[in-house]
């Protein structure tokens, strides 16, 4: 091997390949390597420079077609390849040892610059914690300055009204160092309170017109303000219109119906009259006729049978199978129609040992009920 190089290599941009300006130093020199990695082989860019001189005089060498540049050439290829390979070998030595440290570097960054940004999001939750501790109690002020201002100012709980505290519910401007709320915060409680009552005033004046149009027109009881709806709120045109509109119906409707309530006591009175007048004609045709003498009743036989159905004995009569019923007329001492009814019956083939009164419930028992029980209450009240 003839090649040289240079001591001192030029950089990339000014790299020289003509072999007659490097200085003397032979490829076998150059390829001569160690298989410990130098300690300076990362940071010594010369070890570089030096793999560049190589393949510039690896690139020129030239061989006799012979025996012995058969022999030259493998042994200039194997010296080349064992050189590359062992510079390879360093040179990723090295590089995996330096990526672990910055892997290890990067990491150990990533893990700081993390709890770096937690803490930084601690700031921030803490703060916002605050922040909304503090509004929620400004709001809770402002609500609670609100109500009782309303109560100061007499206001009624019907016409409290859905209010919007936001434009005071800030962190400045709304609070005192001592805690209370600003004239700024105090005046907007004051104007929402006062628009109220100004509702509330509108709502009393406009009913007290209301019931006393009504009472002009002889409406009583007033019509209520539900019946005015939406337009005790309106404007005063809106309001007189509805009020007169309320006021001609219900004057309509009161007349129609006092008209209806005459015609009504009108034919109950008629019916009145003419259910007295029908009694009054009643009772003289009853007094006519009781003036009128009454012709004696004659005395009839009647078959049991006819009038009484239900009752029915074993027993034979002469003439006849059934008892005979006799009815007679007698006038009492008040003038009254009284009527006593005698049932006899014939009944030939009593047994000697039989008394009267055995006899007797026999035939009680063969009554109807209802005769059985009117002669039952006769015989308590002769006891």
């Amino acid at each position: 091997m003839s090649a040289v190089m240079k001591e001192n290599p030029v950089s990339d941009a000014e790299e020289n390949t003509d072999l007659a300006v490097i200085e003397t130093k032979s490829l076998a020199e150059l390829l001569a390597i160690g298989d410990e990695c130098p300690a300076d082989f990362y940071k010594n860019p010369d070890y570089l420079e030096r793999v560049k001189t190589v393949k510039l005089l690896a690139g020129s060498l030239v061989h006799t077609p012979d025996e012995k540049g058969r022999a030259d050439s493998k042994k200039d290829a194997a010296a080349i390849r064992k050189f590359a390979r062992t510079t390879n070998k360093f040179a990723i030595n090295i590089f995996r040892s330096l990526t672990e440290k910055m892997t290890n570097w990067r990491n150990n960054f990533t893990v700081e610059i993390k709890e770096l940004e937690a803490i930084a999001d601690g700031i921030d939750a803490k703060f916002e914690k605050m922040e909304k501790e503090r509004l929620d109690s400004i709001k809770t002020l402002l609500a609670n300055t609100l109500d009782e201002y309303r109560i100061e100012i007499g206001l009624r709980p019907e016409f409290y009204g859905e209010y919007n505290l936001s434009p005071m519910v800030k962190l400045s401007g709304t609070l005192t160092d001592g805690g209370k709320l600003t004239s700024k915060a105090l005046g907007f409680v004051k104007t929402i309170a006062n628009g109220e009552l100004t509702l509330q005033q509108r709502f009393d004046s406009r009913v007290i017109i209301l019931e006393n149009r009504c009472l002009r027109a002889d409406i009583n009881p007033p019509l209520t303000a539900i019946s005015m709806g939406n337009e005790l709120y309106g404007t005063d045109e809106a309001f007189d219109a509805k009020v007169e509109a309320l006021i001609t119906a219900e004057t309509k409707r009161k007349t129609e119906m006092e008209e209806r309530l005459k015609v009504k006591v009108e034919a109950d009175n008629q019916k009145v009259l003419d259910a007295a007048l029908a009694d009054q004609q009643k009772e003289a045709v009853e007094i006519v006729r009781q003036e009128q003498p009454q012709p004696a009743k004659q005395i009839t036989e009647t078959e049991t049978v006819k009038l009484y159905p239900d009752i029915s004995v074993n027993m034979k009569a002469s003439g006849s199978e059934q008892p005979r019923v006799e009815e007679r007329l007698i006038t009492s001492s008040t003038g009254a129609r009284v009527v006593r009814v005698w049932m006899m019956f014939e009944w030939p083939e009593i047994p000697e040992t039989t008394s009267n009164k055995g006899v007797e419930n026999f035939l009680t028992r063969k009554l109807p009920e209802q005769m059985q029980a009117k002669l039952k209450q006769v015989s308590s009240e002769d006891v």
